[in-house]
């Protein structure tokens, strides 16, 4: 995840192909994220493809 500045908060990855597995969730904790940051910007990536497929904006409590 990343800021609408492009500062990455926190990225997760999979080791290994969950097209098996649809929908699947995953949980990330220890994301930091500074105060005053109202959304953050989730984004995927792939090895084949690389970044792509659309992003998800999230408002921040």
């Amino acid at each position: 995840m990343k800021g609408r500045d492009g500062t990455v908060y926190g990225e997760h990855t999979l080791f290994h192909d969950h097209a098996d597995e649809q929908p699947f969730t995953r949980t990330q904790t220890g994301v930091r994220i500074p105060a005053g940051v109202q959304e953050v910007i989730v984004e995927g990536r792939d090895k084949r493809y690389g970044y792509g497929g659309g992003t998800k904006t999230v408002s921040l409590p």
